[in-house]
């Protein structure tokens, strides 16, 4: 049997089969159940119910003896249902919203987030983006926009020192931090739940996937239920991180991708949205400088 780690890891299920070819094993909690699934003495791989042991004081198996991982991955025994289908049942857990100016991607987002909060008691969100200086003007006030436009202003509390927002009739939080103040986000405690929902605005800004997936491992902890959301619009040369990440994210099943821009706005019947400057100004910058329009604004 192996020995249980004292942290909890959150991971999705890339992260899993990574963990699991690179580690052999791990215990994983569903409910209040926990199995233990392991490559036995590297020849096959099985899970183990660790609520029954058997006669020798050893976990007994509740599923198929595999010889690899991918065809132990796709066997049924949670209950009928195989590893792949517990992670996907609740839906995706990562948003990757890319796109041109003017795709409201960012409103989108700071709609989910307030609803996320409002919807559940445990969730807590953090809102980062690269600089500290940039929150206040940027996702700050988009998030007050939100909260605004879903008519609930009277529900939450806003403070800029410390640069939060709480849910008033729970304590839950929505909280604000540049990378240039890492202490910020290091053992973060929330009053009630935990930190579930993450957004990463401009995301190109940042210095690469190492680092958000550092940050990823660091907040993504307390609980088994988080999302994930990515922002920004593409950077034009195709050699950026954030660009080949973007092919990453697609192969992800835990992952919907996302392309948007302020055509679909427009198609979608709400060109009010963008007002009649931002329009004019798009296609003049279509008619007369169409490379630079197809980056800014349909992020290509």
């Amino acid at each position: 049997m192996g020995k249980r780690s004292t942290e909890e890891l959150t991971l999705t299920y890339d992260e899993l089969v990574e963990h699991l070819q690179n580690n052999h094993a791990i215990y994983m909690r569903r409910g209040s159940n926990v199995y233990y699934i392991t490559d036995a003495n590297e020849h096959y791989w099985r899970a183990q119910d660790t609520s029954k042991l058997n006669h020798k004081g050893h976990y007994t198996d509740c599923s198929d003896l595999c010889p690899t991982l991918s065809e132990f991955l796709s066997i049924p025994f949670l209950g009928g249902a195989k590893i792949a289908d517990v992670f996907s049942e609740d839906g995706h857990s990562e948003f990757w919203e890319e796109g041109g100016r003017g795709s409201t991607k960012s409103s989108f987002i700071s709609l989910c987030v307030v609803l996320l909060v409002v919807r559940f008691a445990f969730v807590n969100a953090t809102v980062l983006r690269r600089v500290s200086n940039t929150l206040r003007n940027t996702v700050y006030n988009q998030m007050l926009w939100a909260i605004d436009a879903l008519g609930l202003s009277q529900w939450f509390r806003a403070t800029v020192s410390p640069m939060e927002i709480t849910y008033t009739p729970t304590g839950q939080k929505i909280q604000f931090a540049g990378l240039d103040d890492p202490t910020k986000l290091k053992g973060t405690k929330f009053m009630r739940g935990y930190g579930a929902v993450i957004w990463f605005e401009e995301l190109d800004q940042f210095d690469g996937w190492d680092q958000v997936s550092n940050l990823l491992r660091t907040l993504r902890r307390g609980g088994d239920r988080f999302w994930t959301f990515y922002s920004y619009n593409p950077p034009q040369t195709m050699w950026s991180w954030v660009n080949a990440q973007a092919l990453e994210m697609e192969r992800k099943q835990t992952c919907l991708v996302n392309h948007s821009t302020y055509l679909d706005v427009i198609e979608g019947g709400h060109a009010d949205w963008l007002g009649p400057a931002f329009i004019e100004d798009a296609e003049y910058e279509r008619e007369e400088h169409p490379t630079h329009y197809r980056w800014e604004f349909l992020g290509e």
